[in-house]
């Protein structure tokens, strides 16, 4: 999942999530969270 983060400072961070759902689960697990580094396309 792709979203921003927001800092007490007031700079913000987009970041991409990585998320895990065994096999036979119903459990959905946070695995890690990098900095999204790829560019936005403006659409204005």
């Amino acid at each position: 999942m792709k979203g921003q983060l927001a800092g007490l400072n007031g700079c913000s961070l987009r970041v991409l999530t990585v998320w895990q759902q065994d096999t036979g689960s119903e459990i959905v697990r946070f695995v890690t969270l990098y900095p999204d580094k790829t560019e936005v396309n403006n659409l204005e």
